[in-house]
């Protein structure tokens, strides 16, 4: 990732930029993330009594599931966002400078350039995708909310998304505040190791999860 940033690039004034493809960094983070989670569930399954990351089979188990990978999504866009420097357009909430999808968001003609490859189809896929990661984490948290093993975590996971979500567009609003963005990427890891752990407390009662 390191090595991808120490190439020779100029802006429009002629000034060296030293930026790391948004590609590796996602992988970085990823990484980063997923050995963390690795760790959290193992002390999760040490407390627990239970071995592996195997769906229990019920409905909650199925939702929690979803709402991991819809989290891993946001987490990969948020890296494209941070690598492309894509923080820095439409600095405006929740429409993108009075538009729902700026023209320009489109402007390549291909779902992978305009998407993944594009900062402002970059920053409209995480702006959006949050509304989604928000309301399945939202929904499951209230929906399960009566499942014993689950009644004093339900609340601290709508906390931390919603939390979460401020900052983003705290951050968002103050393009790119460098103490908001350092404070959104550590709501990022608060809320993988809330949603991680209701996921794993919420399967220790497979009878009472419908």
């Amino acid at each position: 990732m390191v090595k991808s940033g120490l190439v020779d690039q100029k802006d429009s004034n002629g000034q060296l930029l030293v930026d790391v493809s948004h590609f590796r960094l996602a992988i970085h983070l990823v990484a980063a993330l997923f050995v963390l989670a690795l760790a959290l569930w193992t002390v999760f399954d040490l407390r627990n009594a239970r071995r592996g990351f195997a769906s229990d089979g019920s409905t909650p188990g199925k939702w929690m599931r979803i709402a991991l990978v819809l989290f891993a999504l946001q987490v990969i866009w948020g890296a494209f966002t941070a690598g492309l420097n894509a923080g820095y357009v439409y600095n405006t909430w929740p429409l993108m400078n009075g538009e729902f999808m700026p023209e320009n968001v489109t402007a390549f003609g291909s779902f992978w350039k305009d998407f993944a490859d594009h900062k402002d189809g970059v920053q409209f896929v995480h702006r959006n995708l949050a509304w989604l990661v928000a309301a399945v984490i939202v929904g499951v948290a209230f929906r399960f909310r009566r499942i014993d093993a689950l009644q004093k975590i339900w609340v601290w996971l709508i906390a931390a998304v919603a939390v979460q979500f401020l900052l983003g567009v705290l951050t968002l609003l103050t393009a790119v505040r460098i103490e908001l963005g350092v404070l959104h990427q550590l709501g990022a890891v608060v809320l993988l190791a809330v949603l991680l752990r209701h996921c794993a407390t919420g399967r220790r009662t497979p009878a009472t999860a419908t």
